[in-house]
């Protein structure tokens, strides 16, 4: 029933520490991540807490999607060439 990203807060001892919180307070079943996702064992000692189900996907995407980033996005609006 909630989705969020986590924000930056700058107080924290640890980037993900906010879910600490968000695991207390909503008591999710879930918490899903790609498996490039920053710190995954710090995640996994919060959800063992909390018994939330750590799930961990692949990252993927579609093959016409292959050439895509951020980056060249941003790039793109900003008018500078890749």
């Amino acid at each position: 029933d909630y989705a969020f990203f986590e924000p930056f807060l700058p107080n924290e001892k640890h980037p993900l520490e906010i879910n600490d919180e968000v695991f207390r307070k909503l008591k999710p079943d879930f918490c899903v991540v790609n498996e490039d996702s920053s710190d995954t064992e710090y995640l996994k000692g919060i959800a063992t807490k909390h018994k939330v189900k750590l799930i961990i996907l692949k990252r993927w995407n579609p093959p016409e999607f292959k050439n895509i980033s951020t980056t060249k996005i941003i790039k793109k609006l900003s008018g500078k060439n890749i």
